[in-house]
């Protein structure tokens, strides 16, 4: 968790819809209760669909289904968006029962810890399955050790702007605006996501101050959760903003999140195009 796979899957899609292909994804949509499986439209929730499914949605406009069945997922994305010609998991590298051409892993500055599986670590398979994937993506802006493994790509996330949750209003990263709005004041960051270390080392290198709130990866927020005395600017991720947009009233206007664009390396994206094509 927390190694970028939602962003990723983000800009994986928009460049595949560059290049003319009409994806679809699924996921399992952790934390999400519905009836299964569950095709996203605009109106879809967290709590029905996950967050990150529904954060997928909305910033890709793609087809998104949910179900812990992935295969299940499949079959009803095809049957609903017959135009799809290609599926993304944004997750279950672990779900073999889900077919697969191509096989991604996300690794960011935390490794791989002790390099144990679980319960003694944190793998969920042993680190030589890395051997048998076909592209390894480091998140991380210092070296990883592979200890001789295949040589991995790079993706940066750059932050692009903080974004208003009631106004929708955009305040682009390194403008006057921005350093007048955010900059030496004191913010509150809330953070729930997997690795929240890198949402705070990402508002350090935007030269903010901040008090840090943080919460377990899909924590379902409550108002009380989000609430500061004072008037001091509030800001989040992307991810957590689609959780608590409908928490606020329209005297929380100094709510923001701040928009991503995971920066894939080019190198990478010209071979996953070209091995799409071949398997196509």
């Amino acid at each position: 968790g927390g190694t970028g796979k939602t962003p990723f899957t983000i800009s994986l899609v928009n460049i595949l819809k560059e290049h003319g292909w009409h994806p679809g994804v699924v996921s399992r949509g952790y934390g999400g209760k519905a009836n299964y499986p569950l095709i996203l439209d605009s109106n879809s929730k967290p709590e029905q669909a996950g967050d990150e499914p529904v954060l997928i949605h909305r910033e890709s406009k793609c087809p998104v289904v949910v179900d812990s069945n992935r295969p299940a997922a499949v079959k009803f994305l095809l049957k609903k968006c017959p135009e799809t010609d290609i599926v993304i998991s944004d997750d279950g590298l672990q779900h073999y029962a889900l077919a697969r051409d191509i096989e991604m892993v996300l690794v960011d500055e935390r490794g791989f810890g002790n390099q144990h599986c679980l319960p003694q670590g944190p793998l969920r398979e042993p680190l030589s399955r890395l051997n048998t994937v076909d592209y390894i993506i480091m998140n991380s802006k210092k070296p990883i050790s592979l200890s001789g493994m295949k040589t991995g790509y790079t993706m940066h996330v750059k932050p692009l702007a903080m974004v208003n949750l009631l106004t929708a209003q955009q305040v682009v990263v390194g403008t006057a605006e921005f350093a007048e709005i955010f900059e030496n004041k004191t913010l509150n960051a809330v953070c729930g996501i997997g690795n929240p270390q890198r949402f705070f080392d990402t508002l350090k290198a935007l030269a903010l101050n901040f008090n840090t709130r943080i919460f377990p990866d899909h924590h379902q927020f409550r108002t009380k959760d989000i609430l500061f005395a004072g008037d001091n600017q509030i800001v989040m991720t992307m991810k957590d903003a689609v959780k608590c947009e409908d928490l606020l009233t329209s005297q929380h206007s100094n709510y923001w999140y701040l928009s991503i664009d995971a920066e894939i390396e080019s190198k990478l994206i010209a071979e996953l195009l070209a091995k799409i094509k071949q398997i196509a």
